[in-house]
């Protein structure tokens, strides 16, 4: 498989740890709660800012983590990988945790607890309208004949979304070298780029296919709605936090664990809907109509937040070679598994 640049190396982890824990801590992390308060925490969240992407901070908005005890500061970080190191640094309390970045580090000798599960994949991969596709509406692996020869936009190298494409020409009967990779970032970047024929195909994330209109592309595959593809239903990422952490703030985790299962309950909430739209409106620079569009989409994509023996065992999809899923039971904290199958109020 081609690149057009560099992946991230996990071996960065500690050094960018460092740079992180300035940045972090001028943002007020992991402040000691006033006596009865809640407790002021830091999460390394989502580079993006929408719901589709990150809960939480629609959950900081309408106080849902307040409730809850918990005065959350969420930073913006570049990649799973800085979250990952933020965590482990010690500059943010709780994380965006994803297994590819920190099964690694785990095998290295680092420790993680994994609290709750967060979105499905909501994707589809899509051609330029006129793009030659002479296995459209065959089944599944026979349609990913047609990604030979295919220049393919993704939102970075080395992620979920290569690691898919990588699965589905294995299935195909085709090899990485059959296709060439392009970092194009996200819709702000990718659809020019498609739009100007510098990529063929691209895996489209919102609000890419609304910005490109009913007519402006072919769907090549549905992440969402074809159980034969290799990603579907897979969940890309988890919160969480180091061992050490979870072992000396019980308190603050479960607080934590109930403000994120409380969050996961809003946004699943149809009751909710217009405020999910209007920070969809909001952050993701839309009008309401596109907003909604949007969410009509992709709003079944959040879980309930409990970490189940299938969504576990589904990460190795995402693993690099040589690198062993840890064991569910060492890994995933079970009180906080417990809290969410109990029910909490929003």
């Amino acid at each position: 498989m081609r690149h057009t640049n560099r992946a991230s190396r996990w071996r960065s982890a500690a050094v960018l740890a460092a740079g992180l824990a300035l940045v972090l801590s001028a943002a007020g992390c992991g402040s000691e709660p006033a006596a009865g308060g809640p407790h002021a925490v830091t999460f390394a969240g989502s580079p993006a800012n929408t719901p589709v992407d990150a809960l939480e901070p629609l959950a900081i908005a309408h106080g849902v983590y307040s409730r809850h005890g918990i005065d959350m500061n969420f930073t913006h970080v570049r990649s799973l990988s800085e979250a990952a190191a933020a965590v482990v640094g010690g500059s943010a309390q709780f994380g965006l945790l994803g297994t590819a970045a920190v099964a690694p580090l785990i095998q290295q000798g680092e420790c993680f607890k994994f609290l709750t599960a967060n979105q499905k994949i909501y994707y589809r991969l899509v051609a330029r309208p006129g793009y030659p596709l002479p296995n459209a509406g065959a089944p599944y692996p026979a349609s990913a004949r047609d990604l030979k020869g295919a220049k393919i936009g993704v939102v970075g190298l080395g992620g979920i979304q290569e690691i898919v494409i990588k699965r589905m020409l294995a299935a195909a009967g085709l090899t990485p070298q059959d296709v060439t990779v392009v970092a194009v970032g996200g819709p702000a970047t990718a659809v020019p780029a498609f739009q100007a024929g510098q990529v063929d195909m691209y895996m489209a994330t919102p609000p890419a296919e609304q910005l490109l209109g009913s007519n402006g592309f072919e769907v090549v595959a549905d992440f969402l709605a074809d159980p034969a593809l290799p990603s579907y239903g897979f969940v890309q990422t988890f919160t969480g936090a180091s061992c050490d952490f979870v072992e000396e703030n019980p308190q603050v985790v479960a607080d934590f664990c109930a403000a994120t299962a409380a969050a996961h309950q809003f946004i699943r909430d149809p009751a909710n809907g217009p405020a999910v739209v209007a920070e969809l409106a909001s952050s993701g620079g839309t009008d309401q109509a596109t907003a909604e569009q949007i969410w009509k989409q992709y709003g079944a994509v959040w879980t309930d937040g409990a970490i189940t023996p299938e969504i576990w065992e589904s990460q190795r999809l995402v693993l690099p070679p040589g690198v062993e899923l840890p064991d569910m039971a060492e890994v995933v904290d079970p009180a906080c598994q417990q809290t969410i199958k109990s029910g909490v109020s929003s």
